[in-house]
Formats: C-alpha cells, structure tokens, sequence
C-alpha cells in the first residue's frame, strides 16, 4: 500500500491513519451501535421451521475443525453477535466457510429456512455506471473496507427468532444480521446510503467505499470527510483491506470485479467473500472457468435434474441452466440414462 501513495503525502496519510487508529476507527471488530434495528417481515401464509430433533438438523463437522468452529462461537458470544437459547420454534442447518488463513466462518443456511418465507426488502444496489459516474473526477482512489459489514447492523429483538442457527454446540440466536440473509444487502446498502449521503466524492457498494477527488487535496480532504463520518457512526473497518491513492486504477482493480457489471443490472443480492462474487450462498463462475466446472458437474452422467440440482446448491452464473441442459443433451450416455426405464 506504501507505494501506491505520493512520497509527499505519505506523513498525511500516516499521521491520519494513526490518529484513527488512536480513535477506534480503524480496529476490525464485529458490532456497534450505529444503526436502527433492524426488522424482518415475513409472510403471513410462512410456515414456522420447527426445530425437531437438534442432533438430525446440526450438520456434522469435522473432527479437525471442531476446535475452530467452537471457538468463533465463543467469540461471535463474547461480541454480542449470537447468544445462546434453550429452545426455539425456528432453526436453521450451518454451513462452515474455511478462509484463506485457515480461520473457519460459521454462516446459517438461511436459504432452507427462513428466505423462502421472508418478504425481502427492496432497494436497489448501484450499477457499474452509476460508480464510474460519481468517480469520474479523479484519477486516484482510495477504498475504505468496513469490517463484518453485516455484524454491524442490530436485529430486532422480535425478528432474531429467525435467526436462530442449530449448531453441534446447541442452539443460537443471532443478534445482528448475519451473511445469507435475502434482504441483507439491499437492507444494508440502503443504511450506508443514508450515512454517507451529502458526502463528495463518495460511492459505495455493500462494504467497499470508494473516495476520489479533483486532485490530491481535494481528495484527501473527502478522504478525512468519510472517515470522521464513520467515526460518528460508530462504523469500524478493516485497516489490512484498506488502500489509499491508487494512482490510475480502475474498478475493477479494488474489489468491484469485472463480472459484476451483468448481475448488477439484474438486481441480484450479491457480495465478496475472500475474493469470491457470490449470489447468497453461491458462487459465481467467471467465464473462464465455466467450461472446466460443467466437465466436473458432469461426470457421472447423472443427467438434466441432478446436475441443476447440484449446481443450485453451490454455484451460479448467466445462463446455467441451458448450458447444463445443452451438456446433457449432447452426451450420448446421459441420454442413454434417461431412456432407461425406471426399477421396478
């Protein structure tokens, strides 16, 4: 990041860096008390998802990671992200997502549960248009990452019955919101819009703020803006994903990907996750690996159903569902399967 910014402004930067650091700005944490509750909706015709037997709908987990998972709960209860409950009328499956570092990330499998009974929240996210727009009068950009977006934002005390996750350790209650949540993005988008709004030079999309300016000064004086604007929020972020002056770089080189152009526009729920587009809890394939993906789908020449099947529960992209149907159809074995007749 050092060399990214003018020898010149290095002290400012530093200096100001420091002097945030010294303020909390700049500590990655989980929470704080910067939002109004939020509040989920659901329909009035949703079916309650009882828990039942908690041994079947806590998902096994690794012998290995156990460890790991055990201790992000402790830690999720210690920051007031989940509490621990005795009994609940709703809970949902955990997915665990194991990080680059090997840190694992507890997220609830909310698209079983909750999501198909959840009236979403509507707001539209930005199209890349409208970012380049509102950064068109800079050529550097500095971008802000705010820590655990979501975990910032408070949950109702009525709506956290929703968000109650089965776990091997028991039962939780999420007090904040949490990552697969349908309305998540567009509730969260919607709050930093407000938060920031007025500001110059300023675009944001989910957790990544972008500032540029009409020359140095200028952009550091919206720089200094933005950030005493999340101080008085009480917003942390993430220093190590942050990046200040980058001279001459483009979207797609801080975090907005050059796939996300054709989802945006579609209205679609997305965020990144350790580098990764993601629509809810599926990843979306970049083109250059779709070929390689479809190969893997297909072996076993399981046919049409079973590979859409599949596919809907980890990965996405434009167009899927012909590009399996037309994989299908062309394997001789496949069609083959599906000529057979069924056992008796």
């Amino acid at each position: 990041m050092a060399r990214s910014v003018l020898y010149a402004l290095r002290p400012k930067v530093e200096a100001d860096i420091e002097r945030l650091v010294k303020l909390g700005v700049l500590e990655p944490v989980s929470h704080s008390e910067w939002a109004t509750p939020v509040v989920l909706v659901v329909k009035s015709n949703g079916s309650v998802r009882l828990c039942g037997d908690l041994t079947k709908m806590a998902r096994s987990v690794l012998y290995a990671l156990r460890p790991k998972v055990e201790a992000d709960i402790e830690r999720l209860v210690k920051l007031g992200v989940l509490e621990p409950v005795s009994h609940s009328e709703w809970a949902t499956p955990v997915v665990l997502v194991v990080k680059s570092n090997g840190s694992v990330r507890l997220c609830g499998d909310f698209k079983v549960t909750v999501n198909p009974v959840l009236i979403a929240e509507q707001y539209p996210l930005p199209v890349i248009e409208d970012l380049f727009a509102g950064l068109a009068v800079g050529n550097k950009l500095s971008k802000i990452d705010l820590s655990q977006a979501y975990l910032q934002m408070h949950v109702d005390e009525d709506s956290q019955k929703y968000l109650t996750i089965a776990t091997n350790k028991g039962l939780y209650r999420y007090r904040r919101l949490p990552f697969g949540i349908t309305s998540a993005p567009a509730l969260f988008q919607h709050a930093m819009d407000q938060i920031l709004s007025g500001l110059p030079g300023v675009q944001c999309y989910l957790d990544d703020i972008l500032v540029t300016g009409r020359g140095d000064k200028e952009h550091m004086a919206n720089l200094d803006k933005t950030l005493n604007r999340l101080e008085k929020y009480g917003l942390r972020v993430n220093k190590d994903k942050c990046d200040f002056f980058k001279i001459g770089q483009d979207l797609s080189t801080v975090n907005v990907l050059p796939d996300v152009q054709p989802y945006l526009s579609q209205g679609k729920e997305l965020s990144v996750t350790a580098g990764c587009l993601m629509w809810g809890m599926r990843v979306i394939i970049p083109q250059r690996l779709r070929k390689s993906i479809l190969d893997e789908l297909h072996l076993g020449h399981c046919g049409i159903a079973r590979m859409k099947e599949l596919a809907q529960s980890y990965f996405w992209w434009p167009g899927l569902d012909h590009d399996i149907e037309e994989k299908a159809t062309s394997c001789s074995s496949c069609q083959g399967l599906r000529n057979m007749p069924s056992p008796a």
